[in-house]
């Protein structure tokens, strides 16, 4: 009997305990107004063909843009594989030069 007399109270002084951290609790709401959504202007086809035509050009710019770039990046390639190719037209000629002035 003394050990659930025990239980008891010690159940009622966590209940206690939990009611009073109750009263510190906070909930935040907050509340807004949902906008109403704009109607949606339907467009014609001149205004589309337009909007077409302007997002054509971007895309082109854009793209011209990147190739800028990507030749930018490669020229030093470029310029190296320039000079090979114009060592080995120099060498080929001297090459057949002097294989023609043999033969002679």
């Amino acid at each position: 009997m003394n050990s659930t007399q025990y239980q008891i109270d010690r159940y009622e002084g966590r209940l206690r305990g939990l009611d009073s951290q109750v009263e510190y609790a906070t909930v935040t709401l907050t509340l807004r107004e949902k906008k109403e959504a704009e109607p949606q202007v339907q467009k014609g086809f001149f205004a589309k063909a337009g909007e077409s035509l302007k997002l054509g050009f971007e895309a082109f710019g854009g793209f011209c843009e990147t190739a800028a770039l990507a030749l930018l990046m490669l020229l030093p390639f470029l310029l190296v594989l320039a000079g090979i190719i114009i060592l080995l037209v120099v060498l080929v000629k001297k090459h057949r030069k002097n294989k023609k002035e043999k033969n002679q």
